[in-house]
């Protein structure tokens, strides 16, 4: 039993929450606190025959309860099987390779976006040497390479030493 908080009424079930559902006439239902159900609404049944299987119907196709199968809508298109490839006679030429966009380049410039120069603008590809123009190349600092995992946190790997520099100090684990 709920007392309702508005009304000061003793309630065996209290309303849920959420939109009412419709009666028979279209209109919200009623709730009814002391059987616990929606007044006015019909309970939907299930048709008897074969239920409708899980997922989403074909375009426009209903469940027909009797037959077990959809009825109307578009069925999809089954692949064409393929036909194997008859060999070309002996004296047929070859098509002629596609000529490149612009036939004298040695490099062709690269697909995608032009990386950034010193001054934040793209860059110029140069065809001839096959390199963006005003881009400095990365390169590896010699020295003792970098240990593969996470950095201690806000540490820095010294290349001289070979060891982290800064950040939280872990403590060693000693050896037997």
């Amino acid at each position: 039993m709920v007392t309702h908080a508005k009304t000061g009424t003793v309630q065996k079930f209290p309303k849920p929450r959420g939109r009412a559902p419709k009666n028979a006439s279209g209109q919200p239902a009623t709730w009814d606190p002391d059987r616990g159900e929606w007044t006015g609404v019909v309970k939907k049944t299930k048709p008897d025959g074969v239920p409708k299987p899980r997922g989403r119907a074909p375009l426009g196709a209903t469940w027909d309860y009797d037959k077990g199968e959809w009825v109307g809508g578009t069925k999809p298109s089954k692949p064409k099987p393929k036909t194997p490839k008859s060999p070309k006679p002996a004296g047929a030429k070859k098509p002629a390779a596609k000529p490149a966009k612009n036939a004298n380049d040695k490099f062709p410039k690269p697909r995608g976006r032009a990386p950034l120069d010193a001054t934040g603008a793209p860059a110029a590809w140069d065809s001839e040497t096959g390199v963006w123009v005003g881009v400095a190349k990365k390169t590896k600092p010699d020295g003792v390479p970098k240990p593969r995992g996470r950095a201690p946190l806000g540490a820095e790997w010294n290349y001289e030493t070979g060891e982290w520099e800064g950040g939280a100090k872990t403590s060693a684990k000693k050896k037997k």
